[in-house]
């Protein structure tokens, strides 16, 4: 082999190994950033499922039933109440505790809404609660059946948060009844459905009042300090008594929320 043939033999030895390692660092590297890719990506996965809340609720038979009646049926505060309530008891679709009810949308019986069938809602439930927010015109007749299912004395607290229903059908269904200082007015009443205006306690009242149901399993005796019991549920709110316009006498279990 004359020399210049060795010379042109040995240049493209030397660029042929150059081109293959060329190629196989290229392929290394793309290997590494692949890899490098999918490491990354698993890592936000992991990362993902770690900021995602875990499940503090059980599935139980047990239910809390919450009606949002007149000043608190907003869809908004609903939904952002519901979704509290949920996220740390479970939705009863789903086996949890809460029993959410919106009134009108979910009585409606034709062109007619009827608070008095609230028992349909609640007849198969293991009933632990039930918890009145503006609860409308004729929902003591609904809870008077519900109470004629346990004989007139059911297991659970019920408590009625700002109704307009009729006072005297309230105080005699409910165990704690909790209204504003204008509420009540002389013709047995608690006012318009126009005059209801929110009370920006009330979600923390509704937190405390499923805690409170759940932690004292049982109704309130009227003829317990049912005071003290509400002032744990309404925390540092200042309320009072309600007094009956026309007797002038206090009542038992009807609370007057102060400005």
């Amino acid at each position: 082999m004359s020399v210049n043939k060795a010379i042109i033999f040995v240049i493209l030895t030397i660029c042929s190994f150059s081109f293959f390692s060329c190629n196989d660092k290229k392929h290394t590297v793309a290997v590494e950033i692949f890899s490098e890719a999918v490491s990354t990506e698993l890592a936000e996965d992991g990362a993902k499922n770690l900021e995602q809340k875990t499940q503090t609720w059980h599935v139980s038979n047990d239910c809390i039933c919450i009606l949002f009646g007149y000043g608190y049926n907003d869809a908004q505060f609903v939904s952002s109440m519901t979704e509290t309530l949920f996220g740390l008891y479970g939705s009863s679709d789903d086996g949890g505790l809460i029993l959410p009810l919106v009134f009108p949308d979910d009585f409606k019986r034709g062109s007619r809404s009827i608070a008095a069938e609230l028992p349909l809602f609640v007849s198969d439930k293991n009933l632990r609660g039930i918890i009145l927010l503006g609860a409308p015109e004729n929902t003591h007749f609904g809870l008077a059946h519900v109470q004629d299912s346990f004989d007139g004395v059911p297991a659970f607290p019920i408590f009625s948060f700002f109704p307009q229903d009729d006072v005297s059908g309230m105080e005699g269904t409910a165990d704690i009844v909790l209204d504003k200082a204008q509420s009540a007015n002389i013709d047995g009443m608690v006012g318009l459905e126009a005059e209801q205006t929110f009370v920006k306690e009330v979600p923390d009242f509704v937190k405390n009042s499923v805690a409170y149901m759940l932690a004292i399993d049982a109704p309130l005796a009227k003829n317990s300090d049912l005071l003290a019991h509400l002032q744990r549920i309404v925390g540092r709110a200042s309320v009072r008594r309600y007094v009956d316009p026309q007797t002038g006498l206090q009542s038992i279990n009807h609370f007057i929320l102060a400005e």
